[in-house]
């Protein structure tokens, strides 16, 4: 290990996935960078077992999919879109508040030179896992995961309608 392990951010998130019965620590060879605020906390890490990691995930009951590799569009925009995003494979912990977010892959890339991350978006966009494994969507949050977790504005309240045709945009104090 690093002593990037040492960081709260990293402390934060390991503890997180002990709760949900994921023994982070058996995958990690090294952490490679670490996510600070007002990014969504986490860190980037070169995974031993990538393949053992998405297995664990998969058949956690707390996780789901953000989109299958052979699923066809528009089954799942809002997964393709997440999915698009990453280095890897996309996993979400499916949560009505904040959630965690896996990105896996077996190819090792990028600035810091890894292949997996995980961090926690203080908004959710997961509501539920699908008989299939893939995460069904809260869309009402997806915009003010946006703003807050993407965009890092953590201030701007930006609230989707269920139709995702009406919006809400207040500034908090």
């Amino acid at each position: 290990m690093s002593n990037l392990d040492n960081e709260p951010e990293v402390g934060i998130v390991k503890q997180k996935l002990a709760d949900l019965g994921i023994p982070i620590n058996s995958y990690i060879e090294n952490i490679t960078f670490v996510y600070k605020r007002p990014q969504p906390i986490g860190f980037r890490f070169v995974c031993k077992t990538p393949n053992m990691l998405f297995m664990e995930l998969k058949y956690n009951r707390h996780f789901g999919i953000d989109n299958p590799q052979n699923q066809l569009l528009p089954a799942n925009i809002v997964g393709h879109i997440a999915a698009s995003q990453s280095r890897g494979l996309s996993i979400r912990q499916i949560s009505d508040y904040g959630s965690l977010h896996f990105n896996i892959s077996s190819n090792i890339s990028g600035a810091t030179n890894d292949n997996c991350e995980v961090h926690f978006d203080t908004v959710s966009i997961s509501h539920g896992l699908a008989d299939d494994g893939t995460v069904i969507y809260n869309l009402e949050n997806l915009t003010e995961h946006w703003t807050k977790d993407l965009l890092g504005v953590p201030n701007l309240s930006v609230r989707g309608a269920k139709d995702f045709i009406g919006l809400t945009v207040g500034w908090n104090f």
